[in-house]
């Protein structure tokens, strides 16, 4: 397995922690507001999630970067809009939390929109169907979640990530881990 073989798998595999986080984050955000649960799902729920899914994925790919003695010092496109798309999210999620401007525009709906238009952006630029599928897939999905009420927009959410996100990425592994195999067995 050469070297950027070796990064696609590793990426694969910390998208697919974060792709189960978010699915986990927002199914229990569901269930806290559904049911009324008397906790703060903020620290409860999503920050200690953040912050040990943050740190895992820190210490995964450091040690990763280290067995590859490859710098990192030259970013692709498709990875600075996954970067800007992120930090929009963050920055958009931080002033939804601080203020009431974003509950007027529904942020979910709003995250859906810049994520399919990522997926949508790195499948141009790296000539990826599926990309442009899930990104799409993201779009509908974000029409969706803008049509139905809170709390049930959580599970909308959640469940765009399942099937835009972990699904897909899971299907690239299962193909990947299948083709070692068959390479193994010749």
């Amino acid at each position: 397995m050469n070297i950027s073989q070796k990064q696609t798998q590793r990426n694969r595999i910390v998208l697919l922690l974060w792709s189960l986080l978010f699915i986990k984050c927002f199914t229990l955000e569901y269930l806290v507001v559904r049911y009324n649960v008397p906790i703060n799902s903020i620290v409860y729920v999503w920050s200690l999630s953040l912050l040990m899914a943050g740190v895992a994925t820190i210490i995964y790919l450091q040690r990763k970067v280290d067995k590859l003695n490859k710098p990192l010092s030259r970013l692709q496109l498709h990875q600075c809009v996954w970067a800007l798309t992120v930090t929009s999210i963050i920055i958009l999620s931080a002033i939804s939390l601080a203020t009431e401007w974003m509950s007027e525009l529904r942020i979910l709906p709003t995250h859906a929109i810049l994520l399919g238009a990522s997926y949508v952006i790195q499948g141009i630029l790296l000539k990826q169907l599926p990309h442009i599928i899930s990104g799409f897939g993201w779009w509908i999905g974000a029409k969706v979640i803008f049509q139905v009420n809170a709390p049930n927009d959580l599970l909308a959410f959640a469940a765009s990530v399942l099937l835009f996100a972990t699904l897909p990425i899971l299907a690239k592994y299962i193909h990947s881990w299948q083709s070692v195999r068959r390479h193994l067995k010749i």
